[in-house]
């Protein structure tokens, strides 16, 4: 009965990310919006999932990865500006923080493991209609990722793993100073086609990135691409 009260019994997530012992870094959430006429940043303390505004862009920072959160709701102006923010943020913490630290963006309704067990308490049903996040990853499909890596370009502009030029393995694994133009020597993995990714990676790229920080950096040096 309790279980039953309680939705039924299912499994704790239990990513390996999440059993580290605290850190002097809590997560910290915030809210981005222009709802106001101008784009106010304001920080949410002791947050929860309701906290998530549909019609706006949240920050989730977990001090080792910065997830992007993208509200249903969200305009393409708070979307664009809260990806420039959140590495911003990153490249200007004088708290020491590694210029490495990926920043993640995340769709409303696809949150990653990773990502809801800063909340404690997580309803699936609230967005995800009680799916898990791999039974929503089989319904986008190929080509449709639940979660995509943020990188800086040009000078204001955003990219992730669809939207950036395409290079053969051979390509990318030569020394930093003769890679292709606009290749960031940290971040070689995202310029190989999808093919070549699984081929290198034995999985897909939306697979790759919800690995914890340090098991992307592992298999980055184990083929090459670091």
């Amino acid at each position: 009965n309790f279980w039953n009260v309680l939705g039924g019994k299912k499994e704790y997530v239990n990513d390996k990310r999440l059993q580290e012992v605290e850190t002097n870094h809590p997560a910290r959430l915030f809210q981005m919006s222009n709802a106001s006429g101008r784009f106010t940043v304001d920080e949410i303390p002791d947050f929860t999932q309701q906290d998530l505004v549909s019609d706006d862009v949240m920050i989730l920072d977990v001090w080792d990865t910065v997830y992007v959160w993208i509200g249903e709701g969200a305009n393409k102006q708070e979307r664009d500006e809260a990806e420039r923010l959140a590495i911003e943020y990153v490249n200007t913490d004088p708290a020491g923080r590694d210029p490495d630290t990926p920043v993640y963006k995340v769709k409303q309704g696809y949150e990653p493991p990773t990502f809801t067990g800063f909340f404690g308490m997580w309803d699936r049903d609230l967005w995800s209609k009680g799916k898990s996040f791999e039974e929503l990853k089989t319904e986008l499909g190929e080509g449709n990722e639940a979660m995509s890596l943020v990188k800086k370009v040009a000078e204001n502009g955003s990219m992730d793993f669809q939207d950036v030029a395409k290079y053969s393995y051979d390509e990318l694994t030569v020394p930093a100073e003769e890679l292709p133009a606009g290749v960031d020597p940290s971040c070689r993995e995202i310029h190989l086609s999808n093919e070549d990714f699984e081929k290198v990676f034995k999985m897909k790229y939306s697979d790759f990135i919800t690995k914890a920080p340090w098991k992307q950096q592992e298999l980055k040096k184990k083929h090459r691409l670091f």
